[in-house]
């Protein structure tokens, strides 16, 4: 869903909502699909005056599950962005952008065990994609921009 209040203010908001099983003769058959969140959330608002424009992300995502046999989980995550942009019209369609990603610097989380030991329940855990590639800290990216209009 997106609402627009003139060309000053945008706000989007996308989400799902998934129950996706396996299918088939084996053990595993109605289990989780590896690498499918059972949601995902992300809310987004931007704003624009005179020839600035700020906008902030949030983006959250279950846990999904890394194995057929529902054992091993990547852990669920909430990530927030931050975008700034200026292009002065005296420029002429030149400006510049700065991001920086990842605000809160989540780089790990609570993992449930599947087995657990004694007392302990779950683990501390990197929070990496569907092939184990770690997502990063805070990162900040620059840019000089040129717009058509």
């Amino acid at each position: 869903a997106r609402v627009r209040w003139r060309e000053q203010l945008t706000l989007t908001v996308a989400g799902a909502l998934l129950d996706a099983a396996l299918l088939g003769d084996g053990g595993d058959r109605g289990r989780s699909v590896p690498g499918v969140p059972w949601g995902d959330l992300s809310v987004s608002l931007e704003g624009r005056v005179a020839d600035a424009r700020a906008a902030i992300s949030v983006s959250a995502v279950s846990s999904a599950w890394l194995d057929r046999s529902n054992c091993t989980a990547i852990p669920a995550r909430v990530l927030a962005d931050l975008r700034l942009g200026w292009s002065p019209r005296v420029l002429q369609g030149w400006g510049a952008t700065l991001e920086v990603t990842n605000l809160l610097d989540q780089r790990t989380a609570s993992r449930p065990l599947c087995n657990p030991i004694g007392d302990v329940t779950a683990v501390t855990a990197p929070i990496q994609d569907f092939l184990g590639y770690p997502l990063p800290g805070r990162a900040v990216f620059g840019g000089l921009v040129y717009e058509v209009r």
